[in-house]
């Protein structure tokens, strides 16, 4: 397309504008991150001129107010050469905005004839990961869910494990709970556990305080390097994306999680309900595939069992437990596997855990916890935790941090 001589150069998959990284005119005007807000679609928009950028500003395209402002600041810092090539700055302007607006409303309506028989539908992992569709891990602190979303990456990545049916894919897995070293060690000690030896080639994004939207535009970019990528999320609550008992949020996460392709991710649930996620009901409307995770301790061992909850396309499929072995030689795993359901009798009724046993499951899966992150973790007060590190007999101090004192779980 050509607005007044200018070129509009697409860099992406011009169906899917609310995500693309970058649209271009002539390198002169730039819009970055496109999303679809509660008010209109806004955008980044990067005004610049020979590769010198004169002005930017993040708003609301399709308000003529703000893209007047736009224009205004940028005209007082166009030098008189760069005025002259910008003589119709405001309508170039108005012309992309409206047009990026136009198709973007556009992409999002698809029509179709049913004229043969669909394929039927794969599984990267069976029956928890459907091919293009989307996937929720649920449950309270402690249950292991990390472990669990981390598992699945390595053995998809490869392409086997021994623990479910599945099939070989390229995996994206979006770190924002932990530090790139936490994330680095589990990769360690899973594939030590699994027998895996070098490289898994799981793609990890490590943005830890970022936003789910900042980020997408980056896992778009990876996406189209490599089709059939399975994006894998930790975890929902930290997506930045707003409240999560507001339906607009649930709305934007599951449209922005869609737009990946196939994808899982990790959610807490409420304190008073562990059958569903926490959040607005949207939620577990916008997941094909809904998983409640539970678990059970017995000393060294972490039975994590899995039952799918929602299931679109699949017929119903018995619970399947994984028993997770700890170690205490600084890598925290040494074997993952299924269990017979006999050992974790727990997991067969369902029954929550204690505050106690949740504060271990907690505990056992970072290896080490300082006072505050565990409080924090659980919702439960420091002081709390405090009395049961130094007076429960369960636990015994790892090491120091500045002020911050770290336990861990006591052998023997």
């Amino acid at each position: 397309m050509r607005i007044q001589g200018l070129d509009l150069m697409t860099y992406s998959d011009s169906s899917r504008l609310d995500f693309i990284p970058q649209l271009q005119i002539n390198g002169r005007i730039s819009f970055w991150n496109i999303r679809n807000e509660r008010t209109g679609i806004h955008a980044m928009v990067v005004i610049s001129v020979d590769g010198r950028v004169v002005m930017s500003d993040l708003f609301n395209i399709g308000r003529a107010t703000d893209r007047d402002k736009l224009v205004r600041l940028t005209e007082k810092n166009l030098t008189d050469v760069e005025s002259a090539a910008w003589e119709s700055l405001g309508n170039n302007l108005m012309t992309a905005c409206v047009w990026i607006i136009t198709s973007w409303e556009a992409s999002t309506v698809q029509s179709s004839v049913a004229e043969i028989e669909p394929e039927q539908s794969s599984f990267p992992i069976y029956p928890y990961i459907i091919r293009d569709g989307g996937s929720i891990l649920f449950a309270p602190p402690g249950s292991g869910k990390s472990y669990l979303l981390q598992t699945m990456a390595i053995t998809t990545a490869v392409g086997r494990s021994g623990l479910w049916e599945q099939e070989q894919a390229p995996v994206v897995y979006i770190n924002l709970e932990r530090s790139m070293q936490s994330v680095e060690r589990r990769e360690f000690a899973i594939r030590r556990a699994l027998g895996i030896n070098g490289p898994t080639g799981v793609r990890y994004i490590h943005a830890r305080g970022r936003s789910l939207s900042g980020i997408a535009p980056h896992v778009h970019q990876i996406i189209e390097q490599q089709p059939g990528t399975v994006v894998m999320l930790d975890s929902l609550s930290r997506t930045g994306i707003g409240s999560l008992n507001e339906d607009q949020t649930a709305n934007k996460f599951v449209d922005t999680m869609n737009g990946f392709g196939t994808w899982i991710a990790i959610g807490h649930t409420p304190r008073a309900d562990s059958d569903h996620v926490y959040g607005s009901q949207h939620f577990d409307a916008g997941q094909d595939i809904g998983i409640k995770v539970s678990s059970e301790r017995k000393e060294n061992l972490l039975g994590v069992a899995l039952r799918v909850t929602k299931a679109n396309d699949i017929p119903p499929v018995p619970m399947k437990i994984l028993v997770f072995k700890f170690a205490d030689d600084g890598f925290g795993l040494e074997n993952i596997g299924l269990a017979d359901q006999a050992l974790f009798p727990t997991l067969l009724s369902d029954k929550k855990m204690s505050p106690i046993e949740t504060l271990l499951a907690v505990v056992e899966e970072a290896g080490s916890i300082s006072t505050k992150d565990a409080a924090t973790e659980l919702g439960y007060s420091s002081s709390w935790v405090s009395q049961q590190f130094l007076g429960s007999g369960l636990f015994e101090f790892a090491r120091a941090e500045g002020h911050s004192k770290f336990y861990k779980v006591k052998r023997g």
